[in-house]
């Protein structure tokens, strides 16, 4: 999504004394398509001006349960976006077409519309969108973004993402039988407080 004012060019940075860091997002899924199910993403953060480190690139991927491919891209993006705390000229990489439309035009008619959709109904996940938008134009936060629909790092972070999202059923079906077990052993409590109080009627 471009900056609203237009972002300035490499040339204007310089003569203003300012080098803008080169960066590149990197987003994916282990959710494919509209149907929800659980899943997670995972997204890589690259500061291709910085030489490599232990923190350069980054890499994350976060369980978020029952969800679907386009809003599991939104909170990747959503979060990565946060991460960034300078100016930069940000490249955004992704396979998916909506989030590339999006970041391509609808996003700022979004905007313009108080996120209500060309059809005249709310936009999905509006609030997430325009707490995005502001972290992506906020001071000191990306002024450019460049759109790729392929990249390098999706079957690393597709791997990862569904690594995670195995863990994260596994918890999930762990803390059910963790539930069904107190409920038990409360039902039991009470069916021998219950047995005592009438033992003494």
């Amino acid at each position: 999504m471009a900056d609203k004012q237009g972002p300035p060019t490499r040339g204007e940075w310089e003569r203003a004394g300012k080098q803008p860091e080169t960066v590149h997002l990197y987003i994916a899924s282990s959710v494919r398509g509209p149907c929800r199910r659980k899943g997670s993403y995972g997204y890589a953060l690259e500061c291709t001006s910085r030489p490599p480190s232990a923190k350069n690139p980054s890499m994350e991927t976060v369980y978020i349960g029952e969800t679907t491919e386009n809003h599991a891209l939104l909170c990747a993006l959503h979060e990565a976006a946060g991460r960034i705390h300078s100016k930069c000229y940000l490249t955004v990489y992704t396979d998916s077409p909506y989030i590339a439309a999006v970041l391509s035009g609808w996003l700022d008619e979004w905007e313009a519309n108080n996120y209500v959709g060309r059809k005249g109904k709310p936009v999905a996940d509006a609030l997430l969108w325009a707490e995005t938008s502001k972290r992506l134009n906020a001071a000191g936060n990306p002024v450019h973004v460049a759109l790729k629909h392929t990249h390098g790092w999706r079957n690393l972070l597709v791997y990862e993402a569904e690594k995670r999202t195995a863990e994260g059923v596994k918890t999930d079906k762990d803390q059910m039988r963790r539930e069904r077990r107190d409920l038990c052993l409360t039902g039991l409590e009470n069916l021998t407080v219950r047995s005592k109080s009438m033992s003494w009627q």
